[in-house]
């Protein structure tokens, strides 16, 4: 058979050379790369179409936020894009969000004294009763049939009384109550609208009074202000005819004159990702005054691309809250938020805050201070299986510290008995970055910068989701270039990391780069080769920020080119793949403009998600006024298609496997099994796709590409396998692959190419992204 069939002999023998056996079955080898190509191939119009068929698979978003209401620490809350309201018993108060501009937090206060119809007053009322959230709703129930109730709207703060019964049915409708305000006195307009405002900033409107019956008809009221006395009515001819319950409703709104749009005060974004829902979370600070910033949270579900729905974090007034981060635990069901409050000068180190809210209904439990520092940072947990400490927070205080966090969705969290841990206690030891989640392990990857005064590195701890330190400092760079603003993220055995380095400290032309290393037995990192992500003279990439999605590395930075006339600051994002770490697609541009974009995130699906939503990229950005908000780019992966059955095999009977999905970057696994006789070798033949030959009564595929496996015994049968790479090869994306095992040593015959071989039915595989 050999001396008819040279090419087999030569085959045979590169097999039985790589096994050192002839008859001995050996473990399927390691996953082996196809032919690379490299991307500088792509050139001109090639590589521009590429680029373009990138860029489409990212779809932008804006931040558009609608209004909620819940719980924070026990009292309800209601927060809306451009407002918040607290509430206690003695009625609501209404902040208006004037953004980083205005001088002093703003507010008016609504409290309730009586209602009448033609002087009648409704009698026995509860002036003093404890505000409910029901069914979303803000709601003081005052008896004798009169609810006062708030609904977060997009638009505002929606008043209702809802009335079902009245005093009498002869005369106007009046509501009364005290409207107090820190902007004074109210203008008056045409009795439709009051508003509230500081001169240049902005304030507060109360509008749009309209009455509704049982049976749906409407008739608008009207406003009346003396002082701080405050009345609403309808008119005595629609209260004569009027089918109950009655509801009043008008609306207290945000009045913008220094600028308009939803989180146009926004400075920081940090995003997670929760699976139990496909839901988004983003936390970011919202200006209500200079001095004023609220965390915040909007939660995004994966089916709704057009609203996300706000969870207010703190509300503390005058306080100086920043740096927030987020993570999700799948176990307590909750995200985790951790934050900075600056001392109110901005003297010293702050508090270290911590605090959960359910992903179902989003009560925010009480927070917790876990320290003092500045730069905190979060992870949380995916193992469901795992009681006690489900979270872990650092932070940075002259050195870097952790301290393990109880979860749970219906308690308020509790620090871990352990208390706080040393991470590093030199005070050249900064800007710390935890992966977002452990390891089945439960071992998250910590890295922080080295500041030594002329030069910037880089160090990594394992850590337990307790807190514990694991592992002794392992510098991951070390005397050289300045390397620093780290990010990390990792699954507990592999962890990957990208940061900026400048080639001359504060030159202001920083690279992007990436590393990848797997832990020893003593979870230190074993480092591979870093990667340089993107560079180039004259601009400055920096805020580099990394996670997993599906089987890629998602990385997205800031560019600022720095010599052009005209300022110019971009975000790309760009892939890396999990197995071989190569970049697989150049980069796409996220969005450009000539004002300041900051502060890239990604979050990406759990990679078991069956969501076709792969990751989000958040950043802040600026409206069309020049204010910052919060935007969002979905960056979606191409759905890779299941390979084809083309059939063709013949002889022993086997058909072909295929495991995985034919994405580039991926690796992939054919297999097969001889349930008609045994055979010592299995060739897997790689070929592009309309290659294939007849022979006898099988479609044979020639052996463009050929993969050599000695086969496996399995109860009696013999089984093939064999695991594959696919490069990072931009070119490959549509390519039609074809796949077929030829078996040497059969008892069938079906083929020319000579006695004792047959071969498997063949699959088609199109490869994408």
């Amino acid at each position: 058979m050999q001396a008819q069939f040279p090419w087999l002999a030569a085959v045979t023998a590169t097999a039985l050379a790589a096994t050192g056996l002839a008859q001995t079955r050996v473990e399927q080898p390691q996953p082996a790369p196809l032919v690379r190509k490299d991307l500088s191939a792509l050139e001109g119009l090639e590589r521009e179409n590429f680029k373009q068929r990138a860029a489409g698979r990212a779809a932008r978003a804006p931040m558009e936020v609608i209004g909620n209401s819940h719980l924070l620490a026990g009292e309800p809350i209601s927060v809306g894009p451009d407002y918040k309201a607290l509430y206690d018993t003695s009625g609501v108060t209404f902040f208006p969000l004037l953004g980083p501009d205005a001088p002093r937090t703003h507010r008016v206060s609504f409290a309730f004294e009586s209602a009448s119809v033609g002087g009648t007053e409704l009698q026995g009322l509860d002036l003093a009763v404890e505000p409910q959230l029901v069914d979303g709703q803000v709601t003081y129930f005052r008896g004798h049939g009169l609810s006062e109730t708030y609904e977060a709207l997009r638009s505002g703060l929606e008043q209702s009384f809802v009335f079902e019964e009245l005093p009498s049915r002869a005369g106007d409708l009046v509501v009364r109550g005290q409207l107090t305000s820190s902007l004074g006195l109210p203008s008056f307009s045409d009795s439709k609208e009051l508003r509230f405002e500081e001169s240049g900033i902005g304030g507060v409107r109360v509008d749009t009074v309209i009455g509704i019956d049982a049976d749906g008809e409407r008739v608008p009221g009207t406003l009346r202000s003396s002082g701080t006395a405050f009345e609403l009515t309808l008119p005595a001819e629609f209260i004569a005819r009027a089918a109950l319950p009655l509801v009043l409703d008008p609306i207290f709104g945000t009045q913008h004159q220094i600028t308009s749009g939803a989180n146009f005060d926004a400075r920081e974004v940090d995003v997670a990702y929760a699976d139990a829902f496909s839901e988004y979370a983003f936390v970011y600070s919202r200006f209500f005054s200079q001095f004023d910033p609220d965390i915040t949270v909007a939660l995004r579900t994966a089916d709704n691309v057009e609203f996300l729905v706000p969870f207010a974090i703190e509300s503390d007034i005058l306080t100086l809250d920043k740096d927030p981060a987020i993570a999700y635990n799948r176990f307590a069901r909750s995200f985790v938020v951790v934050w900075e409050r600056e001392d109110f000068l901005g003297a010293g180190t702050g508090d270290i805050f911590f605090t959960t809210f359910e992903d179902v209904f989003g009560a925010v439990q009480p927070r917790i201070t876990v320290g003092q520092g500045t730069h905190p940072d979060v992870g949380g947990d995916l193992l469901e299986s795992q009681v006690g400490n489900d979270a872990v927070v650092v932070w940075e205080d002259s050195g870097i510290f952790s301290l393990g966090v109880q979860v749970s969705n219906v308690l308020p969290p509790i620090p871990s008995s352990l208390g706080i841990q040393t991470v590093s206690s030199s005070s050249d030891s900064g800007n710390p970055s935890i992966t977002s989640q452990p390891g089945v392990n439960g071992r998250h990857g910590l890295v922080y910068t080295l500041d030594f005064g002329t030069d910037f590195d880089l160090a990594f701890h394992t850590i337990t989701a307790e807190g514990a330190v694991i592992s002794p400092r392992e510098e991951l760079t070390t005397i050289g270039p300045h390397e620093f603003e780290p990010d990390i993220t990792g699954d507990g055995e592999e962890f990957a990391v990208v940061y900026t380095r400048e080639a001359i400290l504060g030159n202001g032309d920083g690279d992007i780069l990436f590393q990848k290393f797997t832990l020893d037995t003593t979870a230190a990192p074993v480092l591979g080769d870093s990667l340089m992500i993107t560079s180039g003279l004259n601009d400055n990439e920096t805020k580099p920020t990394i996670s997993r999605s599906g089987n890629d590395y998602l990385i997205a930075f800031h560019d600022e080119f720095l010599n052009s006339s005209i300022p110019e600051q971009d975000l790309f994002v760009t892939t890396v793949s999990k197995l071989n770490c190569e970049i697989c697609e150049p980069q796409t541009l996220i969005q450009i403009d000539v004002s300041p974009l900051d502060h890239p995130e990604t979050a990406a699906a759990a990679e078991d998600s069956s969501s076709s939503q792969e990751a989000v990229i958040a950043f802040v950005g600026l409206n069309t006024v020049d204010a910052p908000e919060i935007s969002f780019q979905a960056w979606q992966e191409t759905e890779a298609q299941a390979p084809i059955n083309l059939g063709g095999g013949c002889g022993a009977n086997s058909t072909i496997t295929f495991e995985g999905l034919p994405e580039i970057g991926n690796s992939i696994t054919l297999g097969a099994q001889l349930p008609q006789g045994p055979a010592f070798l299995a060739i897997l033949n790689i070929a592009a796709g309309g290659n294939e030959l007849p022979c006898g009564s099988c479609v044979f595929l020639p052996f463009d590409l050929t993969l050599v496996s000695p086969l496996v015994p399995f109860f009696g049968q013999d089984v093939a396998s064999m695991s594959i790479a696919i490069p990072c090869t931009p070119s490959f994306e549509g390519a039609e692959v074809d796949f077929q095992w030829t078996f040497v040593g059969t008892t069938e015959s079906p083929c020319f190419l000579g006695p004792e071989i047959s071969l498997s039915d063949r699959l088609r595989a199109t490869l994408s992204f």
